[in-house]
């Protein structure tokens, strides 16, 4: 997602926490944004080598050799990134990810293929972590970039072995074109509610929280619909995370409604049919575009308003409503 495009953030009634709702909503176009911000275009490599100027003094017998094993990265299947730690001397080296032994594809300053070199300066002999992210292709150590990263508890949803793990590169905060602002964006948290902070050099000795505090309280934030993309921007500088969701303006959206109304086990009080035909009507005017899906989602919001605490307890009429004015919002209805 691109930087500074965040437009609306609206409190949504759900009692005790507040949604940041990031809204981009092209109305003209009618666009599904995709589910990820960046995915690798090339196969995953069998290889990369951390290519370059420092390579004789890292066991190779020479430099800028690709196909030099002694400063391989490994990929690590539980962060799905790679990585490896080496010992550089003291001075000024130059370098590049190749990939699978070759220069026929290599990366280099922000995350740009066939790029220029990255300068890596050391004024002592330095441990010098380097990471390379298939995904995005950035490549970069842990001199040249701060690496944080977001742990909380949605890491398990990401595939991560737990929640509160700092050292999980699933959720690790990029900064490819190197202005400042670390971004990780995903769509695979479920609806729900949860924390987050930033965590550096994968541990918690340093952390920020809300409101770029060191060792400050956790940042809540909420998804309301499923495949919604959750994007966390990280400002290096005043050390705030800012957790923006991003409603995936589609058909999608409106058969999320639809898996909610049916999981609430409606059909003995009566509503569950109802319900699920004002819903079906949105999305067919969604799909026809014949510009009634405000309307039909207004209708909807009103029938919830009618049964909240009757035939809908209050905690399922709010589900209801919140997750409904969310993709009103993302339609602009209102606007």
């Amino acid at each position: 997602m691109a930087k500074g495009r965040h437009a609306v953030i609206r409190e949504l009634r759900r009692g005790r926490t507040l949604v940041m709702l990031t809204v981009l909503a092209m109305l003209a176009a009618l666009l599904v944004f995709p589910a990820v911000a960046a995915a690798s275009h090339t196969p995953a490599p069998s290889s990369v080598t951390v290519a370059g100027s420092l390579q004789s003094e890292l066991g190779c017998p020479g430099d800028w050799q690709p196909e030099c094993a002694a400063t391989h990265l490994t990929y690590d299947v539980d962060d799905t990134v790679w990585q490896d730690t080496f010992a550089v001397p003291a001075g000024s080296w130059e370098y590049k990810a190749a990939l699978n032994d070759s220069w026929d594809e290599n990366y280099g300053v922000n995350a740009t293929q066939n790029g220029a070199n990255i300068g890596l300066y050391l004024d002592a002999d330095t441990d010098v972590k380097f990471y390379y992210d298939h995904e995005t292709h950035w490549i970069t150590d842990n001199v040249n970039s701060v690496i944080a990263t977001v742990p909380g508890s949605f890491q398990s949803e990401l595939g991560c072995a737990g929640d509160w793990q700092p050292d999980c590169l699933r959720s690790w905060l990029q900064d490819a074109d190197a202005d400042g602002t670390y971004t990780f964006s995903t769509s695979a948290i479920p609806p729900g509610s949860y924390e987050a902070k930033v965590t550096i050099n994968e541990s918690w000795d340093v952390n920020y929280g809300a409101g770029g505090v060191p060792n400050g309280p956790n940042l809540p934030f909420d998804v309301v619909l499923a495949d919604s993309t959750v994007t966390f921007d990280w400002d290096s500088v005043s050390k705030v995370l800012t957790v923006s969701v991003t409603i995936n303006l589609g058909s999608e959206s409106f058969d999320a409604l639809e898996a909610t109304i049916e999981g609430m086990g409606l059909e003995s009080a009566g509503i569950e049919n109802s319900l699920l035909k004002k819903i079906q009507n949105a999305q067919k005017s969604f799909d026809k575009a014949d510009g009634e899906v405000c309307e039909k989602l207004a209708s909807f919001i009103a029938a919830v308003n009618a049964q909240d605490g009757k035939k809908l307890t209050p905690e399922q009429a709010d589900l209801l409503r919140s997750q409904a004015e969310a993709v009103s919002d993302a339609y602009g209805c209102g606007a």
